[in-house]
């Protein structure tokens, strides 16, 4: 686990998680084990939508031969080094998740508190936390010394066993090195450019959101990084929307004639539903923390009169505008009319009281048909929201 003080001890040190440092012995095996990996692997491998989640490596290259075999056969063994091995023929190795989806609530939970301590600290939730894993002794990182551009800021932890190296270089020494921006395919021959850092197990590295980075593992380990990518887009996404839809009120008050794109007379209506849907979407994000992907729908119901409890720090929101109102957990929506016991609920569950499904309906029932109350309260369950106690 990883204490809420350690989060703040990594935010001081690296100036709100912009600079590069190494926090040494910030959590224990129990925040992400190897039968997590293993859970999460699997996840990735039960839909052919999510190959394009897993990639494999050699020393020398990247492998679609392997991916696919990988994603054919995932690991049914916590020994995921000896599981490697055998399907990399003894060769080093690499395989990367990227944005995989988690589905291990477990995990996710200790997860929320992570998030929330990040988010806590840093004075405000970012755009996005991608999850990605590592797993190998694949030396170098197969995408070269590089620049992450799009990425906001980056949180590895490191599982081990091995230790990981990591070289950092600001962007002028990295460009006097290399002759440019672009990634750099033999960092052995720069690295006297650059300033290390050893990763150990437990140990917490923010990669600084300026330069150019190329992670060392000689030995197998298994890493955990999240991209937090700063909100800027969907600010300027909703700058734009509220941009586009003045324009549209101008166009309509002046008499002039609607730009191409929106000769089919509904051009207004268009922008007001960007507005909606960016007012839903951060719900959405806020409900999941800003984790990127949301879990996929359960279908089965729980036992009749469990109690459940929402799934660690992962809020229930409730918000409303005008005559509508917004549910959302974990990431997953609802679009309602406003009701009180809406608002109620998502109090409750967020003070953590435990509750059935069916006493969940039952206050619904004062806005809402019994069926409706049902079928609200079954989705806080399906979206993983809510969770046995």
């Amino acid at each position: 686990m990883i204490d809420p003080e350690r989060i703040r001890e990594l935010a001081a040190l690296s100036d709100n998680f912009r600079k590069a440092c190494v926090l040494k012995g910030a959590f224990s095996d129990q925040f992400l084990s190897a039968g997590d990996i293993t859970k999460i692997f699997r996840a990735v491998s039960a839909d052919e939508g999510r190959l394009s989640c897993l990639r494999a490596y050699t020393e020398t290259a990247q492998r679609p031969d392997l991916q696919q075999k990988l994603f054919r056969e995932p690991p049914e063994t916590e020994d995921l080094e000896t599981w490697g091995r055998s399907r990399f023929g003894g060769a080093r190795f690499g395989i990367v998740l990227d944005r995989p989806p988690l589905e291990n609530d477990a995990f996710e939970a200790r997860l929320s508190e992570v998030l929330t301590g990040i988010y806590d600290t840093a004075g405000n939730a970012f755009g996005a936390a991608e999850p990605h894993i590592f797993i190998g002794d694949y030396g170098y990182s197969p995408f070269g010394a590089h620049h992450d551009q799009e990425v906001g800021r980056i949180l590895h932890f490191h599982l081990g066993p091995g230790v990981k190296q990591m070289y950092i270089w600001d962007e002028e020494d990295y460009v006097a090195a290399t002759g440019g921006t672009m990634a750099c395919f033999d960092p052995g021959a720069i690295l006297d450019k650059a300033t290390r850092y050893d990763i150990g197990p437990g140990d917490i590295m923010v990669l600084p959101t300026e330069g150019f980075h190329v992670g060392y593992t000689p030995d197998f380990s298994i890493g955990f990084a999240l991209c937090l990518m700063d909100a800027d887009d969907g600010d300027t996404l909703r700058r734009a929307a509220d941009q586009a839809l003045a324009h549209a009120l101008e166009d309509m008050e002046t008499g002039s004639e609607p730009k191409a794109a929106c000769q089919s007379g509904n051009g207004l209506q268009v922008t007001v539903d960007i507005s909606r849907a960016l007012w839903i979407e951060a719900a959405r994000a806020a409900s999941n923390l800003s984790l990127v992907p949301p879990p996929p729908p359960r279908e089965a119901l729980p036992p009749e009169n469990s109690k459940l409890a929402r799934l660690g720090r992962f809020p229930v929101v409730y918000r409303e505008r005008e005559d509508e109102a917004v549910l959302a957990g974990r990431g997953h929506s609802l679009e309602l009319p406003p009701a009180r016991s809406l608002a109620g609920l998502a109090d409750r569950l967020n003070a953590d009281e435990e509750l059935t499904l069916a006493e969940m309906a039952a206050l619904l029932t004062a806005d809402f048909s019994e069926d409706a109350a049902e079928y609200i309260a079954a989705q806080l369950w399906a979206w993983h929201a809510v969770v046995p106690v």
